[in-house]
């Protein structure tokens, strides 16, 4: 599987998750991150090919979404799409380590 395509599928699953479970704000924060972080991912793909697929480089470009947030959205929406992005880092880091030793594996 392409790097993209991982990132797309962790988001996919961390998507359906939060659906699943989570309220209507995390649900909310959740679609307002996925548009941004599909672009980031594109930006990533556009400028450097599949080389720099990295949660760093993900983060670096969603700083551009972070600076639009900050002037279009209420400050208990920051704060609450800044913990949506937190929780998601901490998803796709899982999912990345957890690919990364099961490819190992086999």
């Amino acid at each position: 599987m392409m790097l993209l395509e991982k990132y797309e599928t962790i988001l996919d699953a961390w998507l359906a998750n939060i659906m699943a479970q989570e309220n209507d704000d995390w649900v909310f924060a959740a679609g307002y991150l996925q548009g941004h972080i599909a672009v980031a991912l594109a930006g990533i793909e556009a400028e450097y090919g599949q080389a720099d697929f990295t949660p760093a480089a993900l983060s670096t470009n969603m700083q551009a979404a972070f600076a639009i947030a900050a002037t279009e959205l209420s400050a208990s929406d920051r704060v609450l799409i800044q913990q949506a992005w937190h929780h998601f880092m901490d998803f796709l880091t899982l999912q990345l380590a957890s690919n990364a030793t099961t490819e190992a594996t086999i």
